[in-house]
């Protein structure tokens, strides 16, 4: 019985070489890695013979080659992408058939002796051919990575909230000066009085099944009774006279002092001493009049009292709060500027006695 050999050539001893070598009929002498290498390229050179050789054929089991599936084109791809749907039946040889029944003088009644079915001449079921999924495996799969998908959402939710909190820095750094608290409640008192003395229009526009009414001031607004007059008393106690004496009058320690070469500032705390003064010294007439054929009219406060000294009173009490917070700084920088001038001036007259005895000593 002959000996078969199988495995790589690496892992096996010398002896295990040398008798591979005596069976080729090559040169057994030499150390490990010279059998090796004389035994490798032998195998290498005559492959074609000894593969298919029982005895030597184990050696190759590692280092067959393998080999490559056909390649499909695109176009025969493309072919088996369109192919109809196959249904799994048997073909059936109509021939066959009908020479079975001629032959076997078929009867409904007796199913039971027909002879059997003869066998078809062609039983092999029709190859579809598959298209070649090489391609299809070897495409990039999209596969997010979670960890930068959360980071990502963290990250979004930071500038949302960085975002959130610059706005609302920036809105109450607003809110936080008595000249803006000022012109606010003056802004609003401005569209109570439009929204209540103008005889608005409404233009009715139907969207779906609802009917909205768009308001809208009528042209003969300005000339309507009642609409000049009332916003003239508004508008002398609330702005004219608080904002003339506010900038020619200052009692605040925290306004910048008015130079030559800069405009004089307006000073909010005076400005809403003076308004809420004007609110009681100042009361218009509320009772509406009637206008010549347009119905009633509010004639010169459509506020009331109450509403007035209440801006008025909300803008005089920021005002003195804004004073206060800054009245510390100012009086410390005037104080420091006080000593500094003291300073000066006594190093002036210390000069000047200096001079004085010096002139006195040269005399004599």
């Amino acid at each position: 019985m002959s000996t078969t050999f199988s495995g790589a050539l690496q892992p096996k001893k010398k002896s295990e070489l040398q008798q591979i070598a005596n069976a080729l009929d090559i040169d057994s002498t030499g150390t490990k890695d010279d059998l090796q290498t004389r035994l490798k390229k032998h195998l290498d050179k005559n492959r074609s013979e000894l593969e298919d050789d029982p005895v030597f054929a184990g050696l190759y089991g590692r280092r067959k080659r393998s080999v490559p599936p056909p390649e499909i084109t695109r176009i025969e791809a493309r072919r088996t992408v369109v192919l109809n749907p196959v249904r799994e039946s048997t073909p059936v040889d109509n021939r066959n058939v009908s020479a079975y029944l001629k032959a076997s003088a078929f009867s409904p009644g007796t199913p039971s002796s027909l002879p059997p079915l003869p066998e078809s001449a062609d039983t092999s079921m029709e190859i579809v051919p598959v298209a070649d999924r090489s391609i299809i495996d070897h495409l990039p799969l999209s596969r997010p990575d979670v960890g930068l998908v959360v980071q990502r959402l963290k990250d979004g939710e930071k500038e949302a909230i960085r975002s959130a909190n610059e706005g609302l820095i920036a809105f109450r750094k607003f809110l936080s000066n008595s000249r803006n608290i000022w012109s606010l409640t003056a802004v609003f008192e401005l569209l109570f009085i439009l929204y209540t003395i103008i005889p608005w229009q409404y233009h009715h526009v139907n969207v779906g099944s609802t009917t909205l009414a768009l308001p809208y001031p009528p042209s003969y607004t300005l000339s309507y009774p009642g609409f000049r007059p009332t916003l003239s008393h508004w508008f002398i106690p609330t702005l004219l006279l608080p904002a003339l004496l506010g900038t020619i009058i200052s009692f605040s320690p925290a306004a910048p002092t008015a130079t030559p070469s800069r405009a004089i500032p307006f000073d909010p705390l005076t400005a809403s001493i003076i308004r809420l003064a004007l609110q009681f010294a100042y009361n218009p007439v509320t009772s509406p009049t009637p206008g010549p054929g347009l119905g009633p009219v509010y004639a010169q406060d459509p506020l009331g009292m109450r509403l007035r000294v209440l801006n008025a009173s909300i803008g005089l009490a920021f005002a003195f709060a804004e004073a206060i917070k800054g009245a510390p700084a100012v009086w410390a920088k005037e104080l420091l500027a006080r000593r500094d001038s003291e300073q000066d001036n006594d190093d002036s007259a210390n000069r000047r006695l200096l001079t004085t005895e010096d002139t006195v000593v040269d005399l004599e």
